[in-house]
């Protein structure tokens, strides 16, 4: 579990988290919502150790785990180098079994394959990064966080630009993964593949939690309005 309290941050005078409090529970898919510049991207880069917070708290169970290894962060751009093959760029997710930050779990080879094989991207390996499809790009980098083996994985909007085939493959994973255990937090935009996927969902407006509990119940009629400004009329998403 991961838990936030009282979290404020900030870029120079811009604030952009306000008093965001939370709790993260393990084997849960949550996904963070709110319109663009709600402070989703900037609560994970906080949960991932990347931005300091200005002030609050955050506990995380590390069980005696570098923060390098409890928690693997998936940034938006998908930038690699091109001619770097796929297991190559997979690799790099071992990077924090490293020295200097600390024990090893299992082999470097095994979490490789193991990721490769959860992607779908085996038969793909030696593939230089820079021939791929953006949906494979999508897969390969998301198996670079896999291949870190973390309790917590953190996605900053994993399916953005992505056709519909790409981003069920890619939500099924992260489902996949909450299931086998881990505490999954993914910022996303698609209220429908939001209540098909995630267990929980926090909804933001303005740096501040509007809401948090199911799906169904933080994309309340209400909520829609206030926050997205739009209505759900006969199964479909429309704008106030």
């Amino acid at each position: 579990m991961v838990t936030v309290k009282h979290i404020y941050a900030a870029y120079g005078d811009c604030t952009v988290l306000r008093d965001v409090s939370a709790d993260f529970m393990s084997g849960q898919f949550t996904a963070l919502l709110g319109p663009n510049g709600s402070g989703k991207s900037t609560l994970l880069k906080v949960l991932a150790g990347i931005k300091k917070p200005e002030r609050g708290e955050i506990i995380r169970e590390t069980n005696a785990l570098p923060l390098a290894q409890y928690m693997a962060y998936l940034p938006q751009t998908r930038m690699a180098h091109p001619l770097m093959s796929v297991r190559d760029i997979i690799a790099l997710g071992r990077a924090p079994y490293r020295k200097p930050f600390g024990r090893q779990t299992r082999g470097n080879d095994e979490a490789i394959e193991t990721a490769l094989g959860i992607t779908n991207l085996t038969a793909l390996a030696k593939t230089p990064y820079g021939t791929l499809s953006g949906g494979q790009q999508a897969r390969v980098l998301l198996a670079r966080a896999l291949a870190v083996e973390a309790p917590v994985l953190l996605v900053d909007e994993p399916i953005a630009s992505l056709d519909p085939y790409y981003q069920l493959i890619i939500l099924d994973i992260l489902n996949q993964q909450a299931q086998a255990g881990k505490t999954v937090i993914a910022a996303l935009h698609d209220l429908a593949l939001v209540e098909q996927f995630a267990d929980q969902a926090m909804l933001m407006s303005d740096g501040q939690v509007v809401a948090n509990g199911t799906a169904a119940d933080v994309l309340s009629a209400k909520n829609l309005e206030n926050v997205f400004h739009i209505k759900k009329t006969g199964g479909y998403f429309r704008p106030v």
